[in-house]
Order: structure tokens, then C-alpha cells, then sequence
């Protein structure tokens, strides 16, 4: 009889076996689906409309945690811009009296200042953008620019915010209203343009090399002394402006000053910043896409 047990044993171990290798040559046969980010063509643009309300997602969790659990709220976007304005407006306009096109110094310093903080702003949070979003990089996939992209967007409110003052201070001084004042959403396409493709290029190449969040606010820095935020562009000699027209954001804050104040019209800036912005976007979207594959390998 205890022969007789082991051999039914052996054989319904034997049997278990079988189907257990059937089972696994059966979940082998199924088809495996490897999710990939699209090639570098008009399809990445078309997935990133796909995936609009992601991003819309994005932008609102980031306006509900920058302002939550503060006293003054929203205000903080027009209070820092306007206390630089109005420190610097008496240091530079009144003591060094720097010359600014026949403009009062104040309003002409802070149409500089309103650009050049959404810029900064938007760029040092989208470079941060993806290396902050390590876990969700890594286990679900979604185009990754819309990360950089929620960010610009995001500041997109806090320049709405500061221009309702740049608005107050066109009133106080009397600022002619001309035809001109129509470039001024050409210009500031321009700027988000321009501002989301330095934000999706640095937040591409922090996840490979992380020594751009070390560099980054020392370019900040350095790059506000050399845009003409403080001072007009007519003030740098003509021999050294093309060391300014390397940067793009000079040309596009010039080109704002120029449609607002109804100073004149130079034509050829115009045709730099839309070229500029256009060059500048298509190489940043072309390295962020490349680098995109190994995002979830080097995050």
C-alpha cells in the first residue's frame, strides 16, 4: 500500500509540474507592452495636448502649495518686485541718475524688472522639475516637458499679477498710448517662448548633470547685470551690442520698453526675438526629447 501512495504521489507531482510549465509558456506567449516617449516630430506636440489635463493638474497643485499657510498670499508676487523697484529707483535714478530714454526712471526700470522676474523665477523652478518628481518619473509614464511647462504656466499668474501694477504706474505717469502697444502680446509670447525652452533645456540637463542647480543661480545673477534691465541698451556702445544680442531676453525686454513707451520701432529686433525664440525652442525641445529616454534610468 505505501508503494502505492508514493508512486500516486509522484505522479501528481509530476502533473503539477506540467502545468505549472504550461502555465508559464502561456504568460510567456502574452504580449508585452514597452511604453516609450515619441521621436522628436509634430506627434510629441500632439501627445502633449493629449495630456493637457495633467498639466493643468500641475498648475494648480503648484498655485495651492507656493501660497498656502502664508498671511499675505498672491500679494507676495507685487511686493517683492515692487520694493526692488522703489530701492533701486532711488539708488540708481536719483543718485547715480542713469539714463533711461527720457522716461521716469521708476516705470523704466520696473518694465524691465516684470520680464525679468517671471523669467527667472520660471526658470529656476522648471529646472527643478523633474529631479522633484523623481517618484512619478519613475513608475508612470506622461510627456515629461509637461513638468517645465506647469511651471512657466504657474508663473504665468504672478506676471498677470505685477502687470496690474506696471498698468497703475502707465497711469501715474502719463504714458502716450499708440498703436504700438499692440506688439506688446507678440513680445510676450516671446518671452514664455523662450523663458519654457531655457526651463525644459536646464531641466534636462540637471537629471544628467546635476551641477546645473549648483551653477544656476550664479548665471541668474550674473546674467541680470548684463541684461538691460537697469540700464537702456542705447547705453552700451555699438561695438559691443553683439556681446548683448547673445542674449535673447536683452532683445525681448528692449523690444517691450520700445512698444510701450512709444519710443521708435527697430523692425530688425523684432525679427531677432521671433528668430531667436524660434532657434532656441526648436534645440532645447530637440535635446529635451533625446534625453528623455534615460529620465527614469539617471533620475
Amino acid at each position: 500500500m505505501s508503494i502505492e501512495i508514493k508512486e500516486l504521489e509522484n505522479q501528481a507531482n509530476q502533473a503539477n509540474q506540467a502545468n505549472l510549465q504550461t502555465a508559464n509558456s502561456q504568460q510567456c506567449k502574452k504580449p508585452t507592452f514597452i511604453i516609450e516617449p515619441k521621436k522628436v516630430s509634430f506627434a510629441y506636440l500632439l501627445e502633449l495636448w493629449s495630456y493637457r489635463e495633467l498639466c493643468y493638474f500641475f498648475v494648480w497643485r503648484d498655485l495651492k502649495v507656493r501660497y498656502r499657510q502664508t498671511l499675505l498670499g498672491a500679494s507676495w508676487a507685487i511686493l517683492q518686485p515692487l520694493i526692488t523697484m522703489l530701492i533701486l529707483s532711488y539708488v540708481l535714478g536719483k543718485l547715480a541718475k542713469m539714463p533711461s530714454n527720457n522716461v521716469p526712471y521708476p516705470i523704466f526700470f520696473y518694465s524691465g524688472l516684470v520680464l525679468w522676474t517671471f523669467f527667472s523665477n520660471s526658470v529656476t523652478n522648471a529646472s527643478t522639475s523633474l529631479t522633484m518628481e523623481r517618484n512619478l518619473i519613475t513608475k508612470v509614464y506622461f510627456p515629461r516637458m509637461l513638468l517645465s511647462i506647469s511651471k512657466v504656466i504657474t508663473n504665468l499668474v504672478d506676471l498677470a499679477l505685477t502687470s496690474i501694477l506696471l498698468v497703475i504706474l502707465a497711469i501715474i505717469f502719463k504714458v502716450p498710448i499708440s498703436w504700438k502697444l499692440l506688439l506688446i502680446p507678440p513680445v510676450i509670447v516671446c518671452l514664455i517662448v523662450f523663458t519654457n525652452s531655457m526651463g525644459m533645456l536646464l531641466a534636462a540637463l540637471n537629471v544628467i548633470y546635476r551641477d546645473v542647480r549648483y551653477a544656476l543661480p550664479f548665471v541668474i545673477q550674473v546674467l541680470f547685470f548684463v541684461t538691460p534691465i537697469m540700464f537702456p541698451l542705447s547705453l552700451v556702445p555699438a561695438e559691443q551690442r553683439w556681446l548683448i544680442a547673445l542674449n535673447p531676453l536683452a532683445a525681448i525686454i528692449e523690444l517691450f520698453r520700445l512698444s510701450l513707451f512709444n519710443i521708435y520701432l527697430d523692425i530688425k529686433l523684432l525679427i531677432y526675438c521671433i528668430g531667436a525664440t524660434t532657434i532656441t525652442f526648436i534645440i532645447s525641445s530637440y535635446i529635451f526629447i533625446k534625453l528623455e529616454k534615460v529620465f527614469a534610468e539617471k533620475i
